[in-house]
């Protein structure tokens, strides 16, 4: 990075939380493939939020990035027609990722390798055999949280009808995306989420149930977030006799219980050193080893499946820092 190279603060991405942090990758892919002067960082206080270096105005950033998620995003055909990863056969799943490699841009394959494995399957109750669902994915259908529809869902939110002519109904992706990066999220869109973030709703004094009110979220950095995501592959492992999906960072502990650990790093870097950290061995050990690659917090999350409901995401703690006692969120 030259010292003349404008730091932009994007208050809205809190590397603190697992959302913020997987859209600020987002960011970093989106853009640092087309300008290999993009770097990403971190803020050293909490809740962390990314900057991001970039050689033009904030604005021509916003433009540059939600030209992105229109153009490469938004389009992409991930196993059309289906809901879940469960309804996604081997054979649909290696002919979709061969269709995908083919392609000049690798970011569909990519999304797909981070989705799962052909050679990580499950047998359903229909006696059929299927993908298995990657560690940190929480929608297995409980309660109509659908992965693969929430992705569309997301992806709809940068589409612009062909018919819109006003000015404001054109622009109302970029005001969307503007508010995601520099906070607080407009929280606004239903089933566009990957709920990485806690959801549980308390009963106690509300009159009505709040299971029945929509949950509403943030799309567009959930949209950023599954960009993130393609730099975490999800790679097939022998466990305990039965071949299961492993992510870097992603350690399961039983009882339906998946720890997701993550760092944050005090320099700016750019996307292929970002890329290389995250598959980093030490990312589940903490060493000086770590701490010499630049990284001054470890930042965790656990998923938990409360009783028979969904699996839910609980809060993020910082559970590692260079030089320093463990932190709280």
């Amino acid at each position: 990075m030259t010292p003349d190279v404008p730091v932009l603060p994007l208050t809205g991405l809190e590397g603190g939380t697992l959302t913020g942090f997987l859209a600020a990758l987002g960011v970093l892919r989106l853009l640092g493939e087309q300008d290999a002067s993009v770097r990403l960082g971190w803020s050293p206080e909490p809740p962390h939020p990314a900057r991001l270096t970039w050689p033009d105005a904030a604005e021509a950033m916003e433009e540059a990035l939600a030209a992105q998620l229109r153009q490469r995003v938004a389009p992409l055909q991930i196993f059309p027609g289906k809901s879940r990863l469960k309804e996604v056969t081997p054979a649909e799943y290696r002919g979709a990722l061969q269709a995908a490699m083919a392609q000049p841009d690798p970011l569909l394959a990519d999304l797909l390798g981070s989705l799962g494995s052909d050679a990580a399957v499950q047998v359903t109750k229909s006696g059929e055999t299927a993908l298995m669902d990657p560690p940190w994915c929480v929608l297995d259908g409980a309660q109509q949280r659908h992965l693969l529809i929430s992705i569309r869902q997301m992806q709809d939110l940068m589409s612009v009808s062909a018919q819109a002519s006003m000015m404001e109904e054109r622009n109302r992706p970029l005001e969307k995306l503007r508010a995601t990066l520099q906070g607080p999220w407009p929280a606004m869109d239903r089933k566009a989420s990957l709920y990485l973030e806690p959801t549980r709703r308390d009963h106690a004094y509300q009159w009505s149930d709040p299971m029945r009110q929509p949950l509403l979220s943030a799309g567009l950095a959930n949209l950023l977030a599954l960009v993130g995501l393609s730099w975490w592959p999800a790679m097939p492992h022998l466990h305990q006799g039965e071949v299961r999906l492993a992510v870097a960072g992603c350690t399961e502990s039983g009882s339906g219980r998946t720890a997701i650990t993550w760092p944050l790093w005090s320099s700016m870097v750019s996307a292929g050193a970002v890329r290389r950290l995250l598959l980093s061995p030490a990312m589940q050990d903490p060493s000086d080893d770590f701490q010499a690659l630049g990284v001054t917090r470890l930042y965790r999350a656990e998923v938990r499946r409360h009783h028979k409901g969904p699996k839910m995401f609980e809060a993020s703690q910082c559970v590692w820092r260079s030089g320093g006692d463990d932190e709280q969120l």
